[in-house]
């Protein structure tokens, strides 16, 4: 839980999308940095599409809201998909339970995501053993701490050419 909790959002989507393909679906990933139209990945299995939202939050509780959005993404003339899917380190409400339940959205919590990396096994999740390993998530080239600014953030190594950011905050307990 603790590796899970020390890596940024754009390592998240990695790892969600990392469990996924073991569970079967083709994975498709979406954005990163960029708009996404409300899916941070696409995955595919049996003729089935899944719009997959990805939460790396750690203080937030996930409300009834959220997965409101991910049911809009779903039916959305852009993705049209069948299933709707969350990954999330925060809990959720008992409302957001309860909505997600009736509207057959499947919520990997972080119990579920830490029992599914053990059953992986670790040494299939580079960002959870070296975290300081960063990959922008504009440009995909390597990220270095940028650490003489007001507020430290990591900065895609290409810059100027791509200006990446993921700040410090979002993967040293801010969400």
């Amino acid at each position: 839980m603790e590796r899970l909790r020390a890596i940024d959002w754009f390592q998240f989507e990695a790892v969600a999308a990392r469990i996924l393909r073991t569970e079967g679906w083709a994975i498709e990933t979406r954005g990163g940095a960029n708009p996404d139209g409300g899916a941070d990945i696409l995955a595919t299995r049996n003729g089935r599409k899944a719009v997959v939202q990805c939460k790396h939050w750690q203080i937030v509780t996930v409300k009834p809201p959220v997965i409101r959005e991910l049911l809009g993404t779903k039916a959305s003339a852009q993705f049209q998909a069948h299933e709707a899917i969350l990954f999330s380190l925060s809990d959720c409400t008992e409302a957001a339970l309860a909505f997600a339940h009736d509207n057959q959205v499947l919520i990997w919590d972080s119990r579920e995501i830490a029992s599914a990396i053990d059953c992986i096994g670790i040494g299939s999740f580079p960002e959870l053993k070296d975290p300081d390993r960063k990959s922008c998530p504009k440009c995909g080239s390597p990220m270095v701490l940028r650490v003489n600014a007001p507020k430290p953030f990591w900065g895609c190594s290409t810059y100027p050419r791509c200006r990446g950011v993921i700040e410090r905050s979002r993967w040293a307990g801010g969400g």
